[in-house]
């Protein structure tokens, strides 16, 4: 009776191990149903990846596309602008009855020392200019010398010649249009009108105690086309640059003592973004 016991309680024991071997082989064989092979989970890796660079491109192109090609040409945004120019050269007319009475030449050379320009709402262009002309001497002063500048102790003396030149203020406003973007290529076009005074005076250049002589002081009303075009960067979504040429002609206008300058220089320019 006790082995029939014994050996009944054995195979319930038995029986019950077969079945949770069995239960644990299907819940196995079930998560790795369920479970992606080691090339699956590679594919998933790689479309994952895929996926956010491809959201990553669209982002910055969206963003791009907000930034513009250069400037705010795509919409009237108003910006503001500064503007430096240097060493702005060319030739340059005076009236032939006011260079006969400073007995010099109605042609010379115009020199813009330093050029400042803001720009305001878009279109509105202001500047100043400080620069010096030089004119051809009619009726030079002539002194004789022993030495201008850095001589020896035994120079000789020598007769010396005056020339004429001017130091010149300018003040303009104007219109200007936005830079317009020509690939990497940026060109501005503006008229401005505006008022040049000049104070022309005949000396010998360097020396200190030789005659000289004050003439009667120039003045004019101008209007003034303008063109810059140089390389041309956008620096963020606000701020663009431009470096380049800038040209323009001068044009007198009534009886001025003045009748017309052209230059040519380098300019600097920078574009902020304000609403």
């Amino acid at each position: 009776m006790r082995a029939s016991n014994t050996i009944a309680y054995s195979v319930a024991l038995v029986a019950a191990c077969a079945s949770i071997v069995v239960a644990s082989r299907a819940a196995a064989q079930a998560r790795d149903a369920e479970a992606p092979s080691n090339g699956e989970e590679a594919e998933s890796d790689d479309y994952l990846s895929s996926l956010q660079r491809e959201i990553e491109a669209r982002e910055i192109a969206a963003e791009e596309e907000s930034i513009g090609p250069f400037w705010f040409l795509d919409d009237w945004t108003i910006f503001t602008g500064f503007e430096l120019g240097i060493l702005d050269v060319g030739p340059v007319g005076f009236g032939r009855d006011q260079a006969r009475r400073g007995r010099y030449g109605d042609n010379g050379l115009a020199v813009n020392i330093l050029s400042l320009r803001s720009r305001f709402f878009r279109l509105l262009n202001v500047e100043l200019m400080f620069g010096y002309m030089d004119m051809d001497d009619y009726d030079p002063i002539m002194n004789e010398v022993v030495c201008v500048i850095n001589c020896s102790s035994d120079a000789e003396p020598f007769v010396a010649e005056s020339e004429v030149s001017a130091l010149t203020v300018s003040a303009a406003t104007g219109l200007a249009t936005p830079p317009i973007a020509l690939g990497p290529v940026g060109l501005t076009l503006g008229c401005n009108l505006g008022v040049q005074a000049a104070w022309p005076h005949r000396d010998i250049m360097d020396c200190r105690d030789c005659d000289e002589e004050d003439l009667a002081d120039l003045s004019g009303t101008y209007l003034e086309p303008t063109m810059l075009i140089g390389w041309a960067a956008k620096l963020d979504s606000r701020e663009s640059g431009m470096f380049g040429i800038r040209a323009s002609y001068r044009a007198f206008l009534g009886d001025s003592e003045l009748r017309y300058s052209w230059t040519f220089g380098f300019a600097l320019a920078m574009y902020l973004e304000v609403n």
